[in-house]
């Protein structure tokens, strides 16, 4: 009984089909990653409230009731991590964190790039 049937010969190139199509968004995927993982600081259009003196993305909801002036601008954001605990956050237009870490408390800390790498690999490993 080592009889086959008709079709397997396009069930095999059909499941070909989908394992390379499966492999080939993996690898636009990874691609992606990639170059995230490269982007240390990328230029970000901002808001400025002139009265609050405060730098964000959008202009608060405060600023908008009581007409504060703002400026609307374009600012580097960069990416930084704390080397003790770990934990990322961005600045604007600011060479480095003026501020302590708000979970430790340390205040050294190390440029990164715009992804978490290891956390990306990590999930990456899991789901393979």
């Amino acid at each position: 009984m080592q009889r086959k049937s008709i079709n397997s010969g396009a069930v095999d190139v059909i499941e070909r089909k989908a394992c390379d199509q499966h492999f080939q968004t993996l690898e636009k995927r990874e691609r992606y990653e990639n170059r995230l993982a490269e982007v240390t600081e990328l230029m970000v259009k901002v808001v400025t409230c002139r009265m609050c003196e405060y730098t964000a993305p959008s202009q608060s909801d405060l600023c908008k009731s009581r007409n504060h002036s703002v400026r609307f601008h374009e600012v580097k954001k960069r990416f930084f991590q704390c080397k003790h605990c770990k934990k990322r956050r961005f600045t604007y237009d600011s060479p480095f964190p003026a501020n302590q870490c708000q979970h430790c408390g340390a205040n050294s800390f190390e440029r990164t790039s715009m992804i978490n790498v290891s956390v990306f690999f990590r999930i990456r490993f899991l789901i393979i």
